[in-house]
């Protein structure tokens, strides 16, 4: 690997653990290039941001210049959608991020909210524009994964 990769992936750390401080360092001096990723299949800093709620984080990448859409395994709202992180979501909205863009697997965040019940999310992503009736190549729309998430939670009611 390449000092060049050694650094990215250190940022990529940084971004895990919530290190402002170093993150902010790092896109001052330059040393990362926010269109990279290490691996194919390796998430980028916003992606990671967005998955793990750094919500002090996501507008310092976003104002770095990372793309709102920047996701090389699911795109980052898919993943802030689908942990219900509702500031994360509005902050990828306000940096236009598209609403109906797919993850890996087909889903939109519309899907990915509805799945976990995070109906604040799902309000939100209803409200810029996503698309209740998207489907999946199974046919799964918003509404089929609210209903698998209720059928879901019905197994462990007492």
């Amino acid at each position: 690997m390449s000092d060049t990769d050694d650094r990215y992936e250190t940022f990529q750390d940084f971004v895990r653990v919530g290190s402002i401080t170093q993150i902010s360092d790092y896109l001052a001096r330059g040393e990362i290039d926010i269109n990279k990723t290490i691996w194919p299949n390796s998430e980028t800093p916003l992606e990671i941001a967005a998955e793990k709620g750094r919500d002090k984080i996501v507008p310092i990448l976003l104002s770095a210049g990372f793309s709102p859409d920047s996701g090389n395994t699911d795109p980052p709202l898919y993943c802030a959608a689908g942990e219900g992180f509702l500031e994360i979501v509005q902050l990828l909205i306000e940096a236009g991020a598209d609403v109906n863009i797919r993850s890996s697997d087909g889903l939109t965040p519309l899907m990915s909210a509805a799945a976990g019940g995070y109906l604040d999310v799902v309000r939100l992503l209803v409200e810029s524009g996503a698309g209740v009736q998207f489907e999946t190549e199974d046919e799964e729309t918003a509404l089929s994964c609210v209903e698998m998430n209720q059928h879901f939670q019905r197994l462990f009611e007492k």
